[in-house]
This record gives structure tokens, C-alpha cells and sequence, in this order.
């Protein structure tokens, strides 16, 4: 059975899923084009067109996500912290846990190399056990894709599927 089949709350995100099982999801829910966002499309839903450090405005807000300071020791229900929606109404984008992209782990244009990051995926978002002082907007690290689930617990998705214009295409 899927592994998210067994959670006892729908009402908290689906951890403990490898990256292949997300991706393969985001297809299958949404098809013919849903997919994991890239780290660009995961961080302009974060930031807005305005450039937000955080997903709600400027200034760091403990009340605002599920982060180190609010002393979690899992995943809160989605929508747990109403102050922490971006104003276009995406929610939970910092803390909770971290969110699976469909970008592999590389050094910014002109950046320095990584050495050991082949294999893994940028993660986005920060988790319940992240430091509020990492939990931003821009904050990236990597996960292996082939990390244990139970190494996972702290890390989910979200789907992506291209805007459509008005006429269809």
C-alpha cells in the first residue's frame, strides 16, 4: 500500500514518502501535467511578486509557523497557522515540514561547486524541527532521494501544475 494510506489524521501532511513516490503522485493526481514544483516555481509561491523574506511579509512572526519555537515535536495539522498564509492563500509554506522539489541540488549560477550533492533533491520550507533562524523563504537544503522513510518524517510535498490561459492552452 501507499505509505501515506496509514496516516492516523488526514488533516496532517503526508511525510515519509520518497521523492520517485511524490513525484509519481503529483502525475497521477493531477494529470496530464501536475508535477513537483521546481525550487524557483516553490520559492515565487513563497515570496510573491513583492519579494516576502517570509511567506506572510517582512518580519519574522513565531506565531506564524511550526517551527523550533513553537516546541512541536511532529507535523501540525495544514492550516494550523492561519498568520503564516501567504496573502495570495497558500498555506504552510514555512515550518511543518520541509517540501520536496522536483530540482536536483546544485550551486546557484556563477556559485561554488558542491562536492557530494549528487543524488539529492532540494528540500524547501524548513520543519516543525527547523530553527526559526533558517525557516525563510530562501532557505534551501538537499535530501537524498534514497533516504529511509523513517529518515522522512520531517519531510512531504506539493503538487505543481502549469497555469492555464483563458484559452486553454
Amino acid at each position: 500500500p501507499a505509505p501515506w494510506s496509514e496516516r492516523p489524521d488526514s488533516t496532517l501532511p503526508v511525510t515519509g514518502v520518497l521523492w520517485a513516490e511524490a513525484a509519481n503522485y503529483c502525475g497521477w493526481r493531477h494529470p496530464p501535467d501536475g508535477r513537483l514544483p521546481s525550487e524557483e516555481e516553490w520559492e515565487a509561491a513563497a515570496r510573491g511578486t513583492s519579494g516576502r523574506r517570509y511567506p506572510w511579509g517582512s518580519e519574522w512572526s513565531p506565531a506564524a509557523a511550526a517551527t523550533v519555537s513553537a516546541r512541536r515535536t511532529a507535523p501540525s495539522p495544514v492550516g494550523s497557522y492561519p498568520s503564516g498564509r501567504t496573502p495570495e492563500g497558500v498555506e504552510d509554506l514555512i515550518g511543518n515540514v520541509w517540501e520536496w522539489t522536483r530540482s536536483p541540488m546544485a550551486p546557484y549560477p556563477g556559485g561554488a561547486p558542491m562536492p557530494g550533492v549528487g543524488g539529492k533533491y532540494v528540500i524547501r520550507g524548513g520543519a516543525f524541527s527547523t530553527y526559526d533562524s533558517l525557516a525563510s523563504t530562501t532557505q534551501r537544503a538537499a535530501s537524498d532521494q534514497s533516504l529511509g522513510r523513517q529518515l522522512l518524517d520531517g519531510t512531504g510535498f506539493r503538487c505543481a501544475m502549469p497555469l492555464r490561459r483563458a484559452d486553454g492552452r
